[in-house]
């Protein structure tokens, strides 16, 4: 009778690997928003002065480029916004699940940001192969 009859019961059942997260995982999301939130704050540096540039020049920016020329404080604030999660989910303020939400938006909030960034490069360049033109 030496039996310990405090001792919670013992589980025979596994994880489920999709409620779980591992240190390997958690940093690879750590340094994936952190990533997210430097992209947006590329395109806040670059566009006021690539608005600059072709002011001087004098020639008109295409639509793309003019969206993403007045767009650009939108991107300072989504590069803020892109660190929450991660700043919640180091500082350990929710449980495992609410955790994972957090990594599930930073996920989508990093392929936004790549779009957003593919999409800015583009427009950045448009006016160039336009001025490149010979009449």
């Amino acid at each position: 009778m030496n039996e310990n009859i405090y001792e919670p019961p013992k589980s025979n059942v596994s994880p489920d690997p999709h409620t779980t997260l591992s240190i390997k995982g958690r940093l690879v999301w750590t340094v994936a928003i952190i990533f997210t939130a430097m992209l947006y704050r590329s395109i806040n540096k670059i566009a006021p002065q690539f608005a600059e540039t072709f002011a001087s020049f004098g020639t008109e920016l295409s639509l793309i480029t003019q969206f993403f020329v007045k767009a650009y404080p939108v991107f300072y604030w989504l590069g803020i916004a892109s660190l929450f999660p991660i700043s919640f989910w180091l500082i350990n303020l929710f449980n495992e699940k609410y955790a994972l939400r957090l990594i599930k938006i930073g996920k989508y909030n990093l392929w936004l940001s790549l779009l957003c960034f593919a999409l800015f490069m583009i427009s950045v360049y448009l006016p160039v192969f336009s001025m490149s033109k010979v009449n």
